[in-house]
């Protein structure tokens, strides 16, 4: 690798953190709404990864995976534009993949997966499956779907992983 390769790399890093460091400055506002929107997705993901687990182990298969999303993937692969990022539960029939819509909304959508065969094209239309609305409360935070109800992240993970192995 030669020297002046190193030295334009290292350049384009270096205009590349300018830009970065101007663009987080006037997006300061959002920070707050950023750590509450990780936060509330490290707890799905930890709930789902331990429903995973404790399914996988009742079955004696690893049926259910757990992946978290870039936002980058949720564009390119979902066309879901815009987003902080995300996670996925996957069962050999079905997805749900959970991403903000709003600040404080998590969307969960879940799509029928085809593996090639002759499966109508309106069958791999995705569906929304909840909504979930939070807040930061003295405990942690609160869930809502949309029509108010109080819910428990257990409880949310649950019904997923119900609809994800559900025939």
């Amino acid at each position: 690798m030669s020297d002046e390769f190193k030295k334009e790399i290292k350049d384009l890093a270096r205009k590349y953190e300018e830009k970065l460091r101007h663009t987080t400055a006037s997006e300061g506002s959002d920070r707050g709404a950023d750590a509450d929107f990780e936060a509330v997705l490290a707890e799905f993901f930890k709930i789902s990864e331990d429903g995973a687990t404790i399914f996988n182990e009742s079955v004696k298969e690893d049926r259910l995976k757990v992946y978290k999303l870039p936002a980058d993937f949720l564009e390119i692969f979902l066309s879901i534009p815009g987003r902080r990022g995300g996670l996925s539960i996957v069962s050999p029939e079905r997805l749900a993949v959970f991403f903000d819509e709003d600040p404080d909304v998590i969307t969960v959508i879940g799509k029928l997966r085809s593996h090639g065969s002759s499966i109508q094209a309106n069958v791999n239309k995705s569906l929304q499956l909840i909504k979930i609305s939070y807040s930061k409360t003295d405990k942690g935070y609160e869930y809502k779907d949309n029509t108010g109800k109080a819910l428990d992240s257990g409880e949310i993970i649950a019904v997923i992983i119900g609809w994800l192995v559900s025939s």
